[in-house]
């Protein structure tokens, strides 16, 4: 049957989707069997739905399915097909209304029946000529801006408020707070807790009750914390996220402004813009707003919005930031125009389809982290249960050729599983996470994914925007070079050194979209300090209300009766790169426009440019400095044609006025922190929005791009097209560069992926766009050498992050503004500096505000991933050694006894697993990365070896004492139901193995290069010097009660008829303490396997050879290797 399966995009999340239909007679039969076998069939339903849906439904077709099977990463779903009826009421597809519900597009108008599923709080609907399911859409989906403005500016009927209330749900962002029962239900059916009350059970029959009591009041406060957490996160993020208010919506039943419940809000609504906060995503229609839009960007300074006049093309909330207000915001101030009564906007997006909807969503159904480490964990479990197989096909074998009591032989096998797969092995792989969230929140870095902190030690590149991130924020105003004095005069105080009849000081004055708020001027800092810098005065209709328009005026002296109005404002856009006014000035007879933004584009729009305009630019541009050109002219139209003119039609045939110049200044902790990343050979790229020539000086000034490194700028031209590469200019003082084609092209060793031989690419947005569309089987080369990416916009800072992934690096995002929001989510890891603790717009967040976040970070994430491996190690190890002991044990018909298991499984390993998790991280950030994988060579040799070493010592132990002269075998009876703990071979074993565990610990406990030596970690070393010591008085020289207790073969003869074994059942003392030295002897040998393994050379050739590896295994080194030896990749014609 035919499309049964299929993907769905759920923004940037792709799900995998089935299609079933119910049989009731297959339904009803496996709900039976369920019965039969319960609990452990339903618990299998319960783990894994796939199975469930198999087994319960048939597959069919998406078309008439009446289930849908839903994968999301790890997460797997059955949700039932819903139907949407003409009347708004919904109910569950059957096999016989469902052929009746078959949506023919999406669009909301059509009052049909409409067929959907709900998965991860939003709406999949079916969409018949796609074939597929599709997620909700709204407003914004394939409608222009002008056709949102004019379609829906009188609001919406009644009978179409209902229609999409039924289909878009009501605009609220649920959060489910559970009860406790019901998160303990959850909890309690996990695996790892199934697992748990099996083994409590299986302990409980066995009458280990210390042990199996220990467990559960451990389980229970386990459960406890957990159940306390989860409650109390899903609390703070409802009491976050959750909340509503009484908003003016206009009835265009009655033609007049209702007070609803914004709870009631639908796309297509028409509201009020009032000061407060905005419950849905809108398209502003009129009026202008101040909004401070922290919670959603992290970005402090407040956003001014405005309507989409002049504005064109389909309508996107993201690219149309500027006259989009989003839910999760606060509007500071609203102003309504003068031709109008109150500020207003059309509701485009309610609930989780809104901005804060995705983030919540983000939070709630996080995107899957990608990393290898824990799917190598669940094989590696897996080879540990099949090895609990092997013990028990053995440990059956055994019993059964022995004649053993049938019970006990049952008991015995069902133990060794719990022996084999630890079951606080997921407790103590938290640990080390916890311990790392503690630390980073103390450098204040704050994380909402701990997930990530483990990614953070495999980043490979970290990628900066410029500015407010490298750079300072604030732009610092330096001078104005006039258009016709370009060359000849620099104008640094333009407020007393040009005119006041000049242009150039009237655009510096007027070309802004700056306001006030109570008293205190908004806006961009740019604007703030280039209409700072003329002297003026600024006043708009929140100082004086009888003003039109805002109006810049000189201060008292200036000439007499100059005033400019600002009467039109196209706000900036970064696809524009570009804003302009216009004005009318009281002197003047006719209005001007002045044209403010990147000098490429402005000049473009200007009939002229001076002659040495490239050359003046190029000068500024290499010093560092931020420029922005501003032009202007008359405009012939009257005030009433200006109210209606497009953008288009007035921005050209502009003259050139002159260069702004403004200083960016590098933040303290930029260049030490890119040299330190340097040095620990972590490639880093330059990502911004800002000039080419501007990126590159800011690039060598901080060392990102070293002083002698080559750049090469990258265009694309011609037709046919072609990569052209054009080398930068040096600058004074600089060493003149080498062309390309007469560098030595050698193959020297990699580091971090990158040759010696170092020159670098420079690209632009323009040419990135060009490159992707033309020669995309060039662009990973293109990548692999890019060092700056200049004048990119938000899609394409995200595009390049996915192109580094792609050719397998981890990468690592900083950032600070709106503009880095999807680069920062698409990121291995996304960092983002601000100053709020609960900013979500990246997993981390840096309240530092520079990138000295970055080494900590790193150096916090390798100390966590090391210490992940580390844990699991241990805990692999301690399983196996336990699984040694048992099994020899259970070959003389014995096992440990209850105190014994007691001790080394709570009394060392749980003891252990939480302190040696507590060693920070190295305060060197070295070259060398840490492995990313449990099967990584190193990792996989150093598991074999101890092993094998543990394996050995615990034969050679037994075999020595079945040797001894003095041995007397235990006496067994092996019909009895009870253990048969005390003898010989048991205690030997126990004496060894209990140190077994300490030695481990100490080994896996890896210091330096990834953190902190052993002994800074004093908890850690307290406790293994105490266990150490107690388990010394256990094995050698215990008391009667301990004796007793552990069920030791020990006689003291000071005990007399109080002991429990005779003196020749006993071990003797002196063979006690001769067993400490074979433990010495396998902490150095275990210690030596461990250094050898992890610092020798030799031993990774050795590796590399049996692996046969010739090749890199990461795409970019096999690129950069390519790279080298590709000559005709650059070749001299195109230099």
């Amino acid at each position: 049957m035919s499309n049964q399966n299929s993907i769905v995009s759920d923004l940037d999340v792709r799900l995998h989707i089935s299609a079933f239909s119910r049989t009731k007679g297959k339904e009803y039969f496996v709900k039976f069997l369920c019965i039969v076998f319960f609990p452990l069939l339903p618990l299998i339903f319960y783990w894994k739905p796939s199975w469930w849906a198999h087994a319960a439904f048939q597959k069919c077709s998406l078309k008439t399915a009446t289930h849908i099977f839903v994968k999301r990463g790890e997460i797997e779903e059955l949700v039932p097909v819903q139907i949407i009826k003409a009347d708004g009421s919904l109910t569950n597809a059957t096999t016989q209304n469902v052929s009746s519900s078959l949506d023919k597009t999406m669009l909301v108008e059509e009052n049909t029946e409409s067929r959907l599923f709900k998965f991860g709080a939003v709406r999949f609907f079916w969409n018949e000529s796609e074939n597929n399911f599709m997620r909700q859409v709204a407003l914004e989906s394939g409608h222009s801006i002008q056709e949102v403005v004019s379609g829906f500016s009188e609001g919406l009927t009644s009978s179409q408020r209902n229609q999409r209330l039924s289909r878009y749900g009501a605009n609220t962002i649920e959060i489910e707070v559970k009860s406790y029962f019901a998160l303990l239900i959850e909890e309690v059916l996990n695996p790892f807790y199934i697992f748990q009350i099996f083994s409590i059970v299986l302990w409980g029959i066995e009458e280990y009750f210390y042990y199996a009591g220990a467990i559960l009041v451990i389980t229970i406060v386990s459960i406890t914390i957990s159940l306390y957490k989860t409650k109390k996160q899903s609390q703070d993020l409802h009491d976050m996220v959750t909340g509503s208010s009484i908003v003016q919506r206009f009835n265009q039943d009655i033609g007049q402004w209702v007070a609803v419940d914004s709870r009631e809000l639908v796309p297509g609504d028409l509201v009020k813009v009032e000061a407060g906060p905005v419950q849905a995503d809108m398209l502003f229609i009129n009026g202008t707003a101040i909004v401070n839009e922290a919670m959603l960007t992290g970005e402090s300074a407040p956003e001014q919005k405005e309507p989409p006049t002049g504005i064109t093309g389909f309508y996107s909330p993201e690219k149309h930031r500027r006259h989009t207000l989003f839910a999760g915001t606060n509007v500071i101030q609203a102003r309504a125009p003068s031709s109008q009564p109150v500020c207003t906007a059309v509701v485009i997006r309610t609930g989780f389809y809104t901005a804060k909807g995705d983030l919540v969503r983000s939070i709630l159904f996080p995107s899957p982290v990608g990393f290898g480490f824990y799917e190598d964990a669940i094989k590696f479990i897996g080879i540990l249960a099949i090895l609990a197989l092997i013990g028990d096909v053995y440990s059956t074998w055994l019993f059964l050729s022995r004649g053993d009591n049938i019970k006990k032989a049952i008991l015995r096998v069902l133990d060794l599983i719990t022996v084999v797969v630890p079951p606080s092995l997921p407790a103590a792989m938290t640990v080390g996470t916890v311990y790392s969230q503690s630390r980073l929140k103390k450098d204040h870095i704050f994380c909402i994914s701990p997930g990530r902190i483990n990614v953070a030690g495999k980043i490979k590149v970290c990628c900066f925007d410029k500015t407010g991130t490298l750079t300072e924020d604030g732009l610092h105003f330096h001078a104005v070079l006039s258009a016709d004095t370009m060359t000849e005069k620099i104008f640094q105080k333009p407020s007393i050194e040009l005119g006041q009849s000049s242009l150039l000081l009237h655009a510096l004055a007027t070309c802004h979209s700056i306001s006030y708020v109570d008293k205190e001027m908004i806006g961009d800092p740019l604007d703030i300090k280039m209409f700072s810098s003329t002297g003026w005065e600024y006043e708009d209709s929140s100082e004086n209300e009888k003003l039109e328009y805002p109006t810049v005026k000189p201060p008292l002296g200036g000439l007499k009766g100059l005033k400019i109005s600002i009467v039109r404002n196209f706000p900036f856009s970064s696809d524009l790169q570009r804003q302009s006014v216009i004005v009318k000035n009281d002197l003047q007879e006719h209005p001007f426009i002045f044209l403010k933004g990147a000098p490429e584009m402005v000049a473009s729009k200007c009939t002229s440019v001076p002659v040495n305009f490239t050359t003046e630019l190029e000068k500024l541009t290499r010093r560092g400095y931020r420029v922005l050109a501003l032009a202007g002219r008359e405009i012939k139209q009257s005030m009433d044609e200006i109210q209606k003119i497009e953008r288009d039609d007035c921005e050209n045939n502009l003259n050139l006025l002159g260069l702004l110049v403004m200083q960016n200044q590098l933040k303290d902790a930029s260049a030490p922190t890119l040299a330190e990343l340097a040095a620990a050979s972590i490639r880093t790229v330059m990502v911004t929005g800002d000039n080419l020539l501007t990126a590159i000086a800011v690039a060598r000034d901080c060392e990102l791009i070293p002083t002698t490194c080559p750049v090469m700028k990258v265009s694309v031209s011609g037709s046919p097209p072609q990569i052209q590469f054009t080398p930068e200019t040096p600058q004074s003082g600089q060493p003149e560069q080498v062309p390309l084609q007469d560098q030595t092209i050698e193959r020297t060793p990699l580091e971090n992926g990158m040759s010696k031989n170092n020159w670098r690419l420079a690209v632009t947005g323009k040419y990135w766009q060009l490159l992707r569309d033309n020669f995309p089987e060039e662009l990973p080369y293109i990548v692999q050498r890019g060092a700056i990416f200049a004048r990119m916009s938000p899609d394409q800072k995200a595009q390049l992050i996915e192109e580094l992934q792609k050719i397998d690096y981890q990468v690592i995002m900083c950032g600070d503004g709106a503009n880095d929001c999807a680069a920062l989510k698409l990121a291995n890891v996304g960092v983002s500096l601000s100053e709020s603790e609960a900013s979500v717009a990246a997993p981390f967040t840096a309240s530092c505000g520079d990138i000295s976040c970055i080494p900590i970070l790193l150096r916090q994430g390798r100390a966590a991933l090391i210490t992940s491996f580390g844990t699991f190690k241990y805990m692999a190890l301690y399983s196996l050694i336990q699984y040694v002991s048992v099994l020899i044990l259970y070959t003389f018909d014995s096992n440990l006894g209850d105190m014994e298991f007691l001790w080394i499984d709570l009394g060392i390993t749980t003891t252990v697993a939480i302190f040696m998790s507590n060693n920070d991280a190295w305060p060197i950030l070295v070259k060398k990365r840490p492995p990313g994988s449990l099967l990584n060579p190193t990792i996989l040799m150093s598991l074999i070896l101890q092993v094998i070493v543990v394996v050995a010592i615990q034969a050679f132990v037994t075999v020595d004492v079945l040797n001894k002269s003095w041995y007397v075998p235990a006496k067994v009876n092996i019909t009895s139901e009870d253990e048969d703990i005390i003898g010989m071979v048991n205690t030997a074993i126990f004496s060894v193995s209990a140190f077994q565990y300490l030695i481990l610990s100490f080994v896996f406990s890896q210091g330096p290069p990834y953190r902190t030596r052993i002994w800074k970690n004093l908890p850690f070393l307290f406790c293994l010097v105490s266990l150490t010591i107690m388990t010394a008085i256990i094995c050698i020289w215990p008391s009667l009660e301990i004796t007793r207790a552990f069920e030791l073969a020990i006689y003291n003869k000071d005990w007399g008829e109080e002991n429990i074994v005779s003196e020749s059942e006993a071990v003797p003392i002196f063979y006690r303490v001769s067993l400490m030295f074979l433990v010495a002897i396998h902490f150095v040998i275990a210690y030596a396997i461990e250094e050898l393994i992890s610092t020798s050379k030799l031993v990774h050739k050795l590796l590399n050879i049996i692996r046969r590896k010739k090749l890199p295994k990461s795409k970019f080194k096999r690129l950069e290797i390519e790279i080298q030896t590709r000559n005709s990749w650059i070749s001299s014609s195109t230099i």
